[in-house]
């Protein structure tokens, strides 16, 4: 018998350093003094939490090490609730860790993981779960991503993947726009969908990714998201708030946009659940998790979706 979910995620933790207050970015050779720093867990770690936090039963598929990193992220999951089921555990440092310079409405990274298991636990949690969305945090491609894909897809399982990226391009690495191609719904930064498709006008990157995949969503920060679902090409404009915390936004903006799918939501009110979520926790500093409450998402949601075009 196999374990039911509405959304499982498969991606490693990360234990994040964040360096704010800042009025740009170093140059390089440069020291720059800021005046916040907090340490928590990032990356999928942020959708999971909100996921959990709106009622979505959620799976984290996840491999964890000795080390103090990955001791302190599980700290913050026994504290939070989150379900701990699909964790696989290491006698070993499994460490991964990004230190953030933070800006209002940006944010550069530096990170180090150590090399991860050759079976990682999201391939074991397929085997033993089922679920209604498969959640990538990044953008995966290659062989094991193939192989999860064919495991899931007979289940009917809907695959939505992060376009979390730093390098590659649709034309220099075919395996890329294969993944793509096989995803239901494509979430990159606008930063992302440029270098992807080696555009520099955003509703061009957006034509190029939608012939690959019938949902994509593109996140523009300060400017909202343009969106592309299944041929209804439209966007939908982010609040005006005072930024104070970029980091982590388009994470939560992610668990929005699922928590918004899974209540049967139509594409206009889906995108602007995952808008009015990164717009909130932009709102905040490093409490900016407690900011973005479901009733909060879904009243900004309803008057973003008025402004859609």
């Amino acid at each position: 018998m196999k374990n039911c979910y509405d959304v499982v995620v498969c991606g490693a933790y990360f234990l994040d350093l964040v360096f704010s207050g800042f009025s740009r970015m170093p140059d390089p050779g440069e020291e720059l003094y800021g005046t916040g720093f907090s340490l928590r867990p990032g990356g999928a770690y942020n959708t999971i939490l909100i996921l959990h936090r709106f009622g979505v039963k959620t799976g984290w598929a996840s491999d964890f090490g000795t080390d103090y990193f990955s001791n302190f992220v599980l700290g913050k999951v026994r504290e939070e609730g989150i379900e701990d089921s699909l964790f696989i555990h290491h006698k070993r440092p499994l460490r991964s860790i990004t230190a953030a310079v933070s800006l209002p409405q940006d944010r550069a990274f530096i990170t180090y993981a150590d090399p991860a298991p050759k079976i990682p636990a999201a391939l074991k949690a397929l085997l033993k779960t089922r679920t209604k969305i498969l959640f990538l945090p990044g953008l995966f491609y290659g062989t094991l991503f193939h192989l999860g894909e064919r495991l899931v897809k007979p289940a009917d399982t809907l695959v939505v993947m992060d376009g979390n990226s730093s390098n590659g391009t649709l034309r220099d690495n075919p395996a890329i726009a294969r993944a793509i191609g096989k995803v239901d719904l494509f979430l990159p930064n606008d930063k992302e969908a440029l270098r992807l498709t080696e555009t520099d006008e955003v509703f061009k990157a957006l034509a190029s990714l939608t012939n690959l995949c019938p949902r994509v969503i593109i996140k523009q920060g300060e400017k909202g998201a343009l969106a592309s679902w299944e041929g209804e090409v439209f966007s939908v404009p982010a609040v005006r708030i005072k930024a104070v915390d970029s980091t982590g936004a388009g994470d939560i903006f992610d668990a929005g946009v699922m928590a918004a799918w899974l209540k049967g939501k139509t594409a206009k009110e889906t995108v602007a659940w995952g808008v009015a979520a990164g717009s909130l926790a932009v709102s905040c500093g490093d409490e900016k998790r407690d900011a973005v409450t479901l009733k909060g998402v879904e009243k900004l949601a309803n008057t973003l979706v008025s402004r859609a075009r």
